[in-house]
């Protein structure tokens, strides 16, 4: 019984740190980049696969950084919209979900 407990959570961690990868193609079809999200972090990859950045969600507010870890904005999720601020807090943009 307690050999089968430690391969269940051996095979569950397992599962736990394989990442999902999304690959960026521009229109002749060459990759221009990947992310990789694993639980509630996603890393940005160039087509070199060197880190340009990365975005981790935090409840209803996603915060993003560059390759060196400071911030560079967020995205905050509101009822119908999401409201996107630079480094400083300052508003650059909003959207409308339908």
């Amino acid at each position: 019984m307690r050999t089968l407990t430690l391969m269940a959570v051996s095979l569950s961690l397992i599962g736990a740190a394989q990442a999902q990868t999304t690959t960026f193609r521009d229109d002749r079809g060459s990759i221009t980049g990947r992310a990789e999200q694993r639980g509630n972090i996603t890393i940005f990859r160039n087509e070199y696969g060197h880190i340009t950045g990365r975005a981790e969600n935090r409840g209803s507010t996603t915060i993003f950084r560059n390759d060196r870890g400071s911030i560079t904005g967020r995205a905050e999720n509101r009822d119908n919209h999401t409201i996107y601020r630079n480094s400083r807090g300052s508003i650059t943009d909003r959207a409308e979900r339908q």
